[in-house]
């Protein structure tokens, strides 16, 4: 199920883990154990795909489903048990229907907390949530890191029998533990790192914790057969579009319902068009061209407000590590972000251009439908690069999350796209028309929309992978 052949981990000169091979077969649990910094966690990031190795190399089952429990529990505080769940169904392709979600949380004894809102759970609630979130879609390869914390005696006994239900089942169970007492009793094998290699590979009846031998043990040989895996043709794993619908309405929830980030995007946007309302002189009227610069100008800003927002809801939660995990093509993120965007951004533009023709002084006066045609082509490109630039915001990159003022250059053509048509729809005359316009706008979008499908992953993911 998966095979780790002489792998090292640095962090800048610090090698964490150090010619590390073992093989993990199906049908069995292993703990992981070892001091704080041994590398566990480290190890078990890159046997799920989060963290590449410096040295060496890694290899799972083809197609292997990949369960993965990490300090963050991946789960929205502004959203219920139900609603959490039926996100991430969505994404792994499983039932959304209620009563299955419901005997889900039944199964992790959170069904009379199903409408409950996640930020009031507590530590031991939300793991036994996100254990639920694990269990909908079953994992050939099962990886748990210190799932224990938090919990109750009682749900530390619910977690042990999952992980027995797991290996009966011929999943991979690989748990990274600090109760050696309670979980060896469900362990078929312990490894035991120390200052990043391996001390000891066994059985548990031959693991004395604290008194490990001093040589490494003898490096296991590489797999010669491919795993049998179990055969899933009848499950439907979401594409592009279906993970770009679930993280778009799950945003919208979020934000329109929950009050996540738009209202101060909003209020900037409304800001500036006042404040270029003041600079006007009394019985002054600022040019179409002029309102039409002032328009577009706070819907840039609103957007750049719009998609840190978005992005931050991941970063809550540490959910991003979910949905790099999760089966559809992480271009899928950007695509949901970008569609729940645009429609913020819109809603945001209903309430602009009002108060453009109120404190600007001014009347649409053009073919209202090219403006709008207009209005939409730039949104479209605006959004496609705003939920671009957004994932530079994120993870450890979030100190140059002002990338995305920086880069704002890149948005220039389309702004004076924008400018432009809605000039001539406030009554200042185009002798070019809007075609051109129009057509510049449709070329940009295809080039946002393209590098958004191509460097998305790598932004959003860095080391991840």
């Amino acid at each position: 199920m998966l095979h780790l052949h002489r792998v090292a981990k640095l962090f800048g000169l610090k090698a964490v883990l150090r010619n590390v091979s073992c093989t993990f077969t199906p049908g069995s649990v292993t703990l992981l154990v070892g001091d704080n910094g041994a590398g566990k966690s480290t190890l078990l990031r890159m046997a799920a795909g989060l963290s590449r190795p410096s040295a060496g190399e890694i290899t799972r089952a083809e197609n292997a489903v990949i369960g993965y429990v990490g300090h963050a529990t991946f789960l929205y505080p502004g959203m219920t048990a139900l609603e959490n769940l039926a996100f991430w169904a969505r994404l792994y392709g499983t039932s959304t229907r209620e009563k299955d979600l419901l005997a889900l949380l039944d199964q992790v004894g959170l069904s009379a907390h199903a409408h409950e809102r996640a930020g009031v759970f507590s530590r031991g609630m939300a793991q036994r949530l996100n254990l639920a979130r694990v269990l909908m879609r079953p994992a050939d390869l099962l990886l748990l890191d210190e799932p224990g914390t938090g919990l109750d005696a009682s749900s530390r006994a619910l977690l042990r029998e999952q992980m027995r239900a797991a290996r009966d089942r011929g999943a991979c169970v690989i748990v990274v533990s600090h109760d050696f007492a309670d979980d060896s009793v469900v362990a078929d094998r312990v490894v035991a790192l120390r200052n990043g290699v391996i001390a000891y590979d066994g059985p548990p009846s031959g693991y004395i914790p604290g008194a490990l031998p001093e040589e490494t043990p003898p490096e296991p040989p590489a797999p010669t057969t491919a795993t049998e895996l179990p055969d899933r043709e009848g499950e439907s794993v979401p594409g592009l579009p279906g993970m770009a619908l679930a993280v778009a309405r799950k945003d919208l929830l979020l934000t329109l319902t929950r009050g996540s980030g738009l209202v101060q995007a909003l209020l900037l946007g409304l800001l500036l068009l006042f404040v270029f309302s003041l600079a006007q002189g009394v019985g002054e009227r600022l040019s179409p061209q002029n309102a039409a610069a002032v328009f577009w100008l706070s819907s840039a800003f609103c957007q750049v407000l719009i998609f840190n927002a978005l992005f931050a809801l991941e970063e809550r939660c540490s959910s991003r590590v979910g949905l790099i995990l999760s089966p559809p093509p992480i271009q899928g993120v950007w695509l949901g972000k970008g569609l729940a965007g645009m429609i913020l951004l819109l809603l945001a533009q209903l309430i602009f251009l009002p108060a453009t023709v109120v404190f600007l002084g001014q009347e649409i006066q053009g073919d209202w439908r090219v403006a709008l045609g207009a209005l939409l082509l730039v949104d479209a490109g605006m959004c496609a690069l705003g939920s671009l630039l957004g994932a530079l915001a994120q993870g450890e990159a979030a100190r140059e999350s002002l990338l995305s003022i920086v880069l704002f250059p890149l948005l220039v053509p389309l702004l004076l796209a924008g400018i432009s048509v809605s000039a001539q729809a406030l009554g200042l005359p185009a002798p070019d028309g809007a075609d051109a316009w129009l057509g510049l706008a449709a070329a940009f979008d295809a080039v946002f929309a393209a590098a958004g499908l191509l460097l998305f992953g790598f932004m959003y993911t860095g080391d991840d992978a």
